[in-house]
């Protein structure tokens, strides 16, 4: 299996990984109380403004794909520059899902707590390996472009 379709794969298990982390947020009440400073949630708002504390708003789930798509091109210039932009969305997400994640905020009970610790550091790894996978592709696309290696 190439490197390009590892991450492809890695991308949509990012993505589903998102959708049904945003619905157990949802359903578990975790808004995004730094953002929000309240514990409900909508759905109207995981969709397009806050999301949870746990994940992104799913709007950013339908850019991820486009680029996602991008990444899959037999272009290798359309595939490398969406691949890097989504490698640097999926970091500046993940890096903001585990900040909201060191302190328990006052709003949620212990139990709520303990559902968005263990939701969003689910999310931040496999963020990480997207992540990884991302990267490999990209050094191996422009190994494969310069003749070094088959990718």
């Amino acid at each position: 299996m190439s490197l390009r379709r590892v991450f492809v794969v890695a991308g949509l298990v990012w993505i589903a990984a998102n959708a049904v982390i945003t619905a157990a947020g949802v359903v578990f009440g975790l808004g995004d109380t730094p953002v929000t400073g309240t514990t409900s949630i909508s759905w109207t708002g995981a969709l397009f403004t806050g999301g949870t504390i746990v994940s992104p708003p799913l709007i950013f789930m339908a850019i991820a794909g486009v680029l996602l798509w991008g990444a899959s091109s037999t272009s290798l210039r359309v595939t490398r520059i969406a691949t890097v932009l989504l490698v640097i969305g999926i970091a500046i997400i993940a890096f903001d899902t585990q900040g909201g994640l060191h302190a328990q905020a006052p709003q949620y009970s212990d139990q709520r707590w303990y559902a968005a610790v263990v939701l969003g550091w689910t999310f931040v790894a496999i963020s990480a390996v997207a992540i990884i996978a991302g990267i490999a592709h990209l050094i191996t696309s422009r190994s494969s472009a310069t003749g070094n290696v088959k990718g």
